[in-house]
């Protein structure tokens, strides 16, 4: 069954899981404890050596005359390096048919954790193996025998999808879900671990809403390695699969800013890296357009609430109006990009805001000089129009985003002649009358067609 069929019908892939023998607790975890059998390569073994041995005994026919003991160290020479068997396949087909013929139990173990160690379904001799073992497997009573019926773990394409069904349904730590099955460490972190996680990224992606929050939360555990993301080709699913659902509706507050916290913190604010978000620009376009929808409303609403809190009763009746006045291009979406420039008592304020309440902890501003260290810029981009707001009794400015001396947005520090002087500025006088509220809007829609009603420019109350 396909990577398809799992995201539109898992519940085919769930299926009765045979119960073994309860094992004493203890004896558990003492066996836990000790390191796989099979899994990596001994110390000191020449894999070249071991290599070019059996190479030799497969072009001279002498397979058959090789000991137990030596056959049980062949699983170590299919995928390492400098000459792994897969990537021949008369030899591949030579040692498994010969593995096949002695039937030892632990070759086949040592030849299962290789395989899953170094899991690249890309490769033809890599997907011999796992049809071998798909198949070898059957003839014992054991657990790999139930573990490959049951999440299909030598099928190359439907393992990881299955792996991602059961650790996204599962309520066990992620890790511990990979032991339970027999997998190491090595595997959650290597090629099949990347591939189950990038399955568990499509099958989120696909999810609404209303279900896409405690999914999400379990990859957001699943992904991290200490403070590093641990699947760095996934990395493009992985955004798509925290953003996606949200394309049409909007996330709780704090399920939001756990999400934001979440991607900076392995990327940084894509508008001042922009090369490490390069990948999921190209990638993951609309997944990353939800991402700067967010960040534009939050940078907006930063500069709002950031200011209301250093404003006097007097200074505030004037600046009631602005935040409606923006917020009603803001909410239709003609605000395309937003960024904030605070001076010292401002940037002192967002981060104490970020510090304390863990709210846009991943926005990021750009610092101000030139003016008092309470003034701020909103810079905003409205269609070709680029536009930089002042706070306090600072001018409205509005430059054609093409002229050379428009403001560049997502710098990181302005000097306040940068965002001052536009061919079209003014005071907001008049504000109760709508006086420069209707200049903007009427220079706003004859440049750009957007307009908003009058209605929404109204403040709701006066004061803090």
């Amino acid at each position: 069954m396909s990577l398809r069929d799992a995201v539109t019908s898992p519940k085919e892939f769930s299926g009765p899981i045979r119960v073994r023998d309860v094992e004493p607790i203890q004896m558990r975890k003492a066996i836990k404890a000790l390191p796989d059998f099979g899994s990596g390569t001994p110390k000191g073994l020449d894999v070249a050596e071991l290599q070019a041995r059996f190479v030799d005994r497969v072009s001279n026919n002498t397979l058959a005359s090789v000991s137990p003991a030596e056959m049980r160290q062949c699983p170590y020479g299919f995928f390492d390096e400098p000459r792994p068997f897969i990537d021949d396949p008369t030899v591949t087909a030579a040692l498994l048919s010969e593995l096949a013929t002695r039937a030892q139990k632990s070759a086949t173990r040592i030849l299962i954790y290789q395989y899953l160690e170094h899991y690249n379904p890309s490769k033809p001799g890599c997907v011999a193996v796992a049809n071998w073992l798909d198949q070898q497997v059957m003839q014992w009573n054991w657990a790999w025998r139930d573990r490959s019926e049951t999440y299909a773990l030598f099928n190359a394409e439907e393992a990881p999808a299955k792996l991602a069904i059961h650790i996204l349904a599962s309520q066990a730590p992620v890790r511990e879900v990979f032991e339970d099955l027999g997998l190491s460490d090595t595997i959650l972190t290597g090629s099949l671990g990347e591939a189950a996680f990038a399955a568990a990224c499509i099958i989120v992606s696909a999810s609404r809403s209303a279900k896409a929050q405690g999914q999400q939360r379990r990859l957001m555990e699943w992904a991290r390695r200490g403070d590093r993301f641990g699947y760095e080709k996934a990395f493009p699913a992985y955004v798509s699969a925290l953003l996606m659902p949200w394309q049409s509706s909007e996330p709780d507050a704090a399920h939001k800013a756990a999400l934001l916290a979440e991607l900076e913190s392995f990327a940084g604010d894509p508008r001042v890296k922009p090369a490490r978000w390069a990948r999921v620009k190209s990638q993951a376009a609309q997944a990353y357009d939800v991402l700067m929808r967010w960040l534009t409303r939050a940078s907006v609403y930063q500069f709002f609430d950031i200011i209301d809190q250093v404003l006097s009763a007097d200074e505030m009746r004037m600046w009631a109006y602005r935040r409606p006045f923006w917020t009603s291009y803001l909410e239709p979406g003609y605000i395309s990009e937003a960024w904030v420039a605070f001076g010292a008592n401002g940037a002192s304020q967002a981060r104490h805001v970020a510090r304390t309440t863990g709210g846009d902890a991943a926005l990021g501003f750009a610092t101000l000089t030139g003016k008092s260290q309470s003034h701020a810029a909103l810079i905003m981009k409205i269609g070709d129009l680029t536009v930089a707001e002042w706070s306090h009794n600072g001018k409205y400015n509005i430059w054609p985003s093409a002229s050379q001396n428009a403001p560049r947005l997502y710098k990181t520090r302005y000097d306040a002649y940068e965002l001052s002087g536009a061919p079209f500025d003014g005071s907001h006088y008049g504000s109760d009358s709508f006086s420069w509220q209707r200049k903007i809007a009427r220079k706003i829609e004859v440049e750009t067609g957007f307009s908003t009603q009058k209605t929404s420019w109204m403040p709701r109350r006066f004061g803090r």
